[in-house]
């Protein structure tokens, strides 16, 4: 196994080594991905999504779609709840069908705020005539 030598005469292994690199850098990108999006947005950096000047913008890391979409663009929203399994925790999964006909998809966590958050949804896309369906 190939090692990197220190002075003592024991090395660390190079899989921990590249290991280590591999995660910090992916935990550097989903830090920055949702910084950016926190920033454009004026939204709280932990919020999943924030909308703001007829734009919904999703904060969350793992959606690898368009994060921006105009409010008028968004037919409506589709929020299904699943149970978590082995200390998995509970999600939620939000899917945002689009008058075009594309759909972006994302999760986040349960919570108090993301509970609150939830709630306000409908609240907050009423002007623009989306459905927000919960299940």
């Amino acid at each position: 196994m190939a090692t990197i030598e220190s002075g003592v005469g024991r090395g660390i292994p190079m899989v921990f080594l590249v290991s280590f690199v591999f995660i910090s850098t992916c935990v550097l990108v989903i830090f920055i991905r949702r910084w950016t999006a926190a920033k454009q947005s004026g939204g709280p950096f932990m919020a999943p999504f924030h909308i703001s000047n007829g734009t919904f913008y999703i904060h969350v890391a793992f959606c690898f779609k368009k994060r921006r979409i105009p409010l008028s663009s968004i037919r409506r929203i589709l929020i299904d709840f699943m149970r978590g399994r082995n200390c998995g925790g509970s999600r939620y999964s939000v899917r945002i069908e689009q008058k075009d006909g594309t759909t972006t998809m994302f999760f986040m966590g349960k919570s108090k705020a993301n509970d609150a958050l939830l709630e306000e949804l409908p609240q907050a896309v009423k002007r623009y005539s989306i459905r927000v369906h919960q299940s």
